[in-house]
Protein backbone atom coordinates (compact mmCIF):
# COMPACT_ATOMS: atom_id res chain seq x y z
CA UNK A 1 0.00 0.00 0.00
CA UNK A 2 1.26 3.21 -1.15
CA UNK A 3 2.19 5.85 1.94
CA UNK A 4 -0.49 8.61 0.41
CA UNK A 5 -3.25 6.13 0.92
CA UNK A 6 -1.54 4.82 4.58
CA UNK A 7 -1.91 8.61 5.29
CA UNK A 8 -5.51 9.33 4.26
CA UNK A 9 -6.69 5.50 6.19
CA UNK A 10 -4.79 6.74 8.91
CA UNK A 11 -6.55 10.19 9.23
CA UNK A 12 -9.88 8.51 8.35
CA UNK A 13 -9.33 5.81 10.91
CA UNK A 14 -8.02 8.73 13.48
CA UNK A 15 -11.57 10.74 12.79
CA UNK A 16 -13.65 7.95 13.06
CA UNK A 17 -11.72 6.76 16.60
CA UNK A 18 -13.07 9.98 17.74
CA UNK A 19 -17.17 8.68 17.55
CA UNK A 20 -16.37 5.04 17.70
CA UNK A 21 -17.38 5.08 21.02
CA UNK A 22 -21.37 4.82 20.85
CA UNK A 23 -21.39 6.09 17.62
CA UNK A 24 -21.00 5.26 13.89
CA UNK A 25 -19.24 7.57 11.49
CA UNK A 26 -19.37 10.71 10.91
CA UNK A 27 -19.96 12.67 7.71
CA UNK A 28 -16.88 14.23 6.38
CA UNK A 29 -17.19 17.38 5.69
CA UNK A 30 -14.74 19.25 3.24
CA UNK A 31 -12.51 20.08 0.13
CA UNK A 32 -9.44 19.16 -1.27
CA UNK A 33 -6.92 20.09 -3.85
CA UNK A 34 -3.77 19.05 -5.90
CA UNK A 35 -1.67 21.59 -5.20
CA UNK A 36 2.23 22.13 -5.54
CA UNK A 37 4.37 23.31 -2.24
CA UNK A 38 3.69 27.26 -2.88
CA UNK A 39 -0.09 26.94 -2.14
CA UNK A 40 -0.90 30.65 -2.72
CA UNK A 41 0.05 32.10 -6.55
CA UNK A 42 2.29 29.13 -7.04
CA UNK A 43 4.94 29.30 -10.08
CA UNK A 44 3.80 27.79 -13.18
CA UNK A 45 7.01 25.46 -13.75
CA UNK A 46 6.54 24.11 -9.89
CA UNK A 47 5.22 19.96 -9.84
CA UNK A 48 1.56 19.70 -8.75
CA UNK A 49 3.14 16.68 -5.80
CA UNK A 50 0.66 16.95 -2.30
CA UNK A 51 -3.15 16.84 -1.87
CA UNK A 52 -4.42 19.63 0.39
CA UNK A 53 -7.39 18.67 2.46
CA UNK A 54 -9.64 21.28 4.09
CA UNK A 55 -11.62 19.62 6.91
CA UNK A 56 -15.19 21.37 7.65
CA UNK A 57 -17.78 20.79 10.56
CA UNK A 58 -18.31 18.05 13.19
CA UNK A 59 -15.26 16.36 12.02
CA UNK A 60 -13.01 19.46 12.41
CA UNK A 61 -14.30 20.09 15.78
CA UNK A 62 -13.77 17.01 16.83
CA UNK A 63 -10.36 17.17 15.82
CA UNK A 64 -9.96 20.27 17.40
CA UNK A 65 -11.22 19.77 20.66
CA UNK A 66 -8.92 16.69 20.68
CA UNK A 67 -5.53 18.02 19.38
CA UNK A 68 -3.63 18.14 23.39
CA UNK A 69 -2.05 21.34 22.67
CA UNK A 70 -3.28 24.92 23.83
CA UNK A 71 -5.05 26.83 21.52
CA UNK A 72 -2.97 30.40 20.79
CA UNK A 73 -4.19 33.38 18.90
CA UNK A 74 -4.11 33.01 15.07
CA UNK A 75 -1.46 35.55 13.85
CA UNK A 76 -3.64 35.60 10.40
CA UNK A 77 -6.80 36.65 12.64
CA UNK A 78 -7.19 38.14 15.80
CA UNK A 79 -10.55 36.06 16.51
CA UNK A 80 -9.55 32.40 15.22
CA UNK A 81 -7.80 30.18 17.79
CA UNK A 82 -5.58 27.86 16.71
CA UNK A 83 -4.35 24.15 17.54
CA UNK A 84 -1.31 22.31 15.77
CA UNK A 85 -0.22 18.81 16.13
CA UNK A 86 2.68 18.15 13.39
CA UNK A 87 1.66 19.46 10.42
CA UNK A 88 -2.01 19.38 10.68
CA UNK A 89 -3.48 22.57 11.95
CA UNK A 90 -7.01 23.30 13.25
CA UNK A 91 -8.78 26.64 13.92
CA UNK A 92 -12.18 27.60 15.87
CA UNK A 93 -13.68 30.94 15.04
CA UNK A 94 -17.13 31.43 16.73
CA UNK A 95 -18.29 27.93 16.47
CA UNK A 96 -16.71 27.29 12.86
CA UNK A 97 -13.80 24.43 12.87
CA UNK A 98 -11.31 24.42 10.08
CA UNK A 99 -8.72 21.38 9.94
CA UNK A 100 -5.47 21.60 6.78
CA UNK A 101 -3.07 19.30 6.21
CA UNK A 102 -1.11 18.21 2.81
CA UNK A 103 -0.08 14.53 2.11
CA UNK A 104 2.87 14.23 -0.09
CA UNK A 105 1.88 12.06 -2.58
CA UNK A 106 5.18 10.82 -3.46
CA UNK A 107 6.31 9.73 0.02
CA UNK A 108 2.69 9.48 2.07
CA UNK A 109 4.26 12.16 4.67
CA UNK A 110 2.10 15.03 5.51
CA UNK A 111 3.08 18.94 4.93
CA UNK A 112 1.61 21.98 6.33
CA UNK A 113 -1.12 23.27 4.65
CA UNK A 114 -2.18 26.34 6.94
CA UNK A 115 -1.92 29.69 5.07
CA UNK A 116 -3.18 32.86 6.02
Amino acid sequence: MNKAISSLLAISLFLASLQCQAQEYGKLDGTYAIKSATLIDPPSNEKKDRIVMIIKGNAAKDMYDEIPAKAKKSKCDAEMLLKIAGNLACTKESNFYTCNVAILLRTGETASALVC
